[in-house]
Order: structure tokens, then C-alpha cells, then sequence
């Protein structure tokens, strides 16, 4: 689905939460070890037994980005009769993926309409799934992975693919931080409930890790494209236990990246759910 802007503000941060080689050299747009406008999340969730919106959700600090900047050139002696070979090392921010970061906070509740608790348990270390789509999800039995390779037209049902993908958020095809050079894996893990769908090693849900400790790794934080049956993107990702280190060497619950038009003045409008085992 067509997604909704919105205005963004973007800052500086050190961070390295994903990263693209550099593999090409006809790229028309900027790329980078570095993900603009990184957010950290609250969540605060009933038990529940399919995605739902989550009762709070907002940023705890305000959204960061690595800006170069013109910056100061740097400088090596010449003289004449020498030959010199140079190492160059320069990073440029991706304008195809947005990052968010954070924690979950999740009790099991007996209330009444006006939400008003008669009593409350902790869930201390909440175990699920956290969902960005692109749109409102209004049926969650729609939704299954994505398929970056299929061939079907448009009109068929589910027909999304690589290609119709990196059109919609202006990406060219070979850029290096696109689609298939993001979700590079297929998830062959046990099985995953998302509302009544059961996701499995057998339906080769494209997937990737984000970064731990500023390096690539691929335990910990997964991600897994999905899609629904009105073209929806559901970017999905696994709930870590409590001490799982992050990107920046701090705990979080869970770590993500959406594809964005970053060519595009504005932002997209990502529709958050979480669904609690």
C-alpha cells in the first residue's frame, strides 16, 4: 500500500546499527554503515493472543542520524618523482532504511471498560513478536512472508517481488543497499505464530540481522519480511530476552529497519503492533 508522510527531524549519532558493502559503481543514491533517524521505543502491552496496537507507544530520545556534512579535507604531501599508494575510507548515510531500537513493558490485567485494574502481573521478561507495516493491518490472517523473487503479475493476489518493491521506494535495482542486498537470508528457524498463520522454515521468509556491538552478527535480533494480501509490508522482528546487547552494547528488547523514500521530502507513517506469547 501507497504509504502516508510525514515530517521527520534528524540528528547525529555514532552508532552502527546495519550496514551495506560497497559492491558497485553506478549508485544513484546514498548508502552508509549509518541509519538516519534511529528511535528508541517504549512499549507498553496487555497479553495478548493476536497483533494488536500497543496501548503507549512513543520515541524516548529524539530521533538521530550520522550527518557528514561538508567536513575537512584531508591532506597528504606530494613530491615529484614519488609514487604513493592510498588507502580511502568514506561512509555515506543510506536513504532506504529507517532503524528503531527500544524495550517492551507488557502486565497481564483484570479490568473494567474504563481501564480502571482490580489487579495486575508483571510479565517480567515478555517473550513475542513487535510488527512495522506500512499501512493498517485490518486482517492478520492475510499475512505471510514475503516472496523477493516471485514472478507473478499484478493481478495476482500476492504478487510483490524485488523489483515492484524497490520501485515503490525509488531504490535502483543493483543499489547496494537495497531489498536483496538487506534480506539476504531465509529463516530456518522453528515455527513463528503471527495471529492465526503459523510461519515455518518451509515458507522461506526472506530475513536479516541487525547489528550487536556495532559489528554484523546473526544470532540475535531477527528480522523477517512479511507481506498481506493488500500489499502491505510487515517488517517483523523477535523479541530478545532482557540482557540481549544491542547495537550500541546496551540491552534491548528488539532492534528493526522499514524501508523509506528518503528521496522523498516528508516521511512514511509506520503502524506499529506486538503480539505477546
Amino acid at each position: 500500500m501507497l504509504a502516508q508522510k510525514k515530517t521527520t527531524t534528524k540528528n547525529e549519532t555514532n552508532g552502527v546499527f546495519y550496514s551495506m558493502n560497497d559492491r558497485g559503481s553506478s549508485i544513484s543514491r546514498l548508502m552508509a554503515l549509518f541509519l538516519g533517524a534511529l528511535m528508541i521505543f517504549s512499549i507498553t502491552v496487555y497479553a495478548q493472543a493476536t497483533p494488536t496496537g500497543p496501548d503507549t507507544l512513543g520515541a524516548t530520545d529524539p530521533p538521530e542520524r550520522r550527518d557528514k556534512g561538508a567536513g575537512a579535507a584531508e591532506t597528504i604531501p606530494a613530491q615529484a618523482g614519488n609514487i604513493t599508494e592510498l588507502a580511502i575510507s568514506d561512509n555515506k548515510t543510506t536513504t532506504v532504511w529507517q532503524g528503531y531500537f527500544g524495550n517492551v513493558t507488557s502486565n497481564i490485567v483484570l479490568q473494567d471498560a474504563n481501564n480502571a485494574s482490580f489487579y495486575e502481573w508483571a510479565i517480567v521478561d515478555p517473550s513475542g513478536e513487535v510488527f512495522a507495516a506500512n499501512d493498517s493491518v485490518s486482517d492478520w490472517a492475510t499475512v505471510r512472508c514475503g516472496n523477493l523473487t516471485n514472478t507473478g503479475d499484478d493481478t495476482s493476489e500476492y504478487h510483490e517481488n524485488e523489483t515492484l518493491l524497490e520501485n515503490f521506494f525509488n531504490i535502483t535495482s543493483g543499489q547496494n543497499d537495497g531489498f536483496g542486498e538487506t534480506f539476504t537470508g531465509e529463516y530456518s528457524g522453528g515455527d513463528i505464530q503471527v495471529g492465526s498463520n503459523t510461519i515455518s522454515s518451509t515458507d522461506n521468509c526472506p530475513q536479516t540481522y541487525t547489528y550487536v556491538d556495532n559489528a554484523s552478527q546473526s544470532t540475535d535480533y531477527l528480522e523477517l519480511l512479511l507481506v498481506t494480501d493488500n500489499r502491505t509490508l510487515v517488517f517483523t522482528t523477535i523479541l530478545e530476552p532482557s540482557g540481549t546487547t544491542g547495537f550500541d552494547s546496551l540491552d534491548h528488547h528488539f532492534q528493526m529497519i522499514v524501508a523509506e523514500d528518503g528521496l522523498v521530502a516528508g516521511g512514511t507513517n509506520y503502524y506499529f503492533y506486538v503480539e505477546l506469547e
